[in-house]
């Protein structure tokens, strides 16, 4: 197909470190099929007039590649994929016209875990994006789908393990999806090669288990797992064993002497899964489902304030110093297991 236009367009996004190579996308589009439809790769539907509205449309979604347009129904089909690179999903489609750029990330190799889109830098040019914000591109803006609760379905923490000698906070969004099978979430675990349940947290029918140094506390609370979005903090002082329990960014329970001067070290930590060994002893069904977001430790107690303001997710991207939910994204296709990762995060 031989190029037939060229479009250069505003995207109206947010991206780190913004240059006008990254705001400007320039795409060749390449000539339209008629009848014909993309199938297996959209990524929005969209309702619009006419076939520029929908060529638009893809210009302004940055995972675009190409469209579908019905003009009996007046639907526009975007599509993160085109005929070039998967030319067994074209099917004849009576009333469709598809149209697509040309993929100039065909060949182009982009980081695991990143994702190449066309048209930013030059006309043959792409970026790779992934998962991060801020300045440096550190923040972790990502959710971690946890799809079937097996034993499989765990995030590492890529720093190994952890050492708290101090008082802290753990805060962490999560959202679940109920399994036929388990009445146990664990949100995540802490296990030493000495100690098992040196820190962990879990949901039950209605309660919240945490256990510090394999001392445990149940809270009675309304079941949690109704797969609405909620936020959870747990504030820890060492010298006296206070602590406090946050839920949805309000003080919730209390109470004091739970394991005072205790300090937690070469801890493992994974997200999703209770140890029963150290990385090991994992239960499918005390596993978890659904989606975490914002998984962070501090290295002191936070006030009520600074916990309500995580809470409301004005302060989302605020990571720990001491666990940051960046260090949980996988390296590589191992370190994912079954997850599902989705980049950034929508707490919808």
């Amino acid at each position: 197909m031989l190029a037939v236009s060229l479009m250069l367009i505003l995207v109206k996004a947010f991206w780190p470190l913004t240059s006008a190579s990254d705001v400007c996308r320039i795409v060749n589009w390449r000539f339209p099929a008629e009848h014909k439809a993309l199938k297996g790769h959209v990524i929005a539907n969209v309702s619009v007039q006419t076939s520029s509205a929908c060529e638009t449309a893809c210009h302004q979604e940055p995972n675009c590649v190409s469209c579908n347009f019905n003009r009996e129904e007046l639907t526009c089909q975007l599509s993160d994929s085109s005929e070039q690179t998967h030319p067994e999903n074209m099917a004849d489609a009576p009333g469709w016209t598809y149209k697509a750029f040309e993929d100039y990330c065909i060949g182009n190799t982009c980081g695991w875990g990143t994702t190449c889109q066309v048209g930013y830098g030059n006309l043959e040019g792409y970026r790779c994006k992934c998962c991060f914000d801020g300045a440096q591109c550190t923040e972790g803006n990502f959710a971690a789908h946890f799809p079937h609760g097996s034993h499989y379905d765990m995030l590492r923490y890529n720093a190994q393990v952890i050492e708290i000698d101090s008082s802290f906070t753990a805060s962490a969004w999560f959202k679940t999806s109920m399994a036929p099978s388990s009445s146990i979430q664990t949100i995540f675990s802490v296990n030493t090669q000495y100690l098992d349940g040196a820190f962990f947290m879990r949901l039950g029918s209605g309660t919240i288990r945490v256990r510090v140094k394999n001392i445990a506390i149940d809270v009675d609370s309304n079941d949690l797992r109704n797969g609405n979005w909620h936020h959870f903090a747990f504030t820890w002082t060492r010298a006296t064993g206070d602590w406090k329990i946050f839920l949805n960014g309000s003080e919730s329970f209390q109470g004091t002497a739970l394991a005072p001067g205790y300090a937690l070290l070469s801890g493992y930590f994974v997200l999703g899964q209770d140890q029963d060994t150290y990385n090991g002893g994992y239960d499918p069904k005390q596993g978890f489902r659904g989606i975490l977001f914002g998984v962070n430790m501090w290295s002191r107690v936070l006030s009520k304030h600074e916990i309500a303001r995580i809470a409301s997710f004005s302060s989302s991207q605020v990571e720990g110093d001491l666990v940051k939910w960046s260090d949980f994204y996988p390296r590589d296709a191992g370190s994912q297991g079954g997850i599902e990762i989705n980049c950034p995060a929508k707490c919808t």
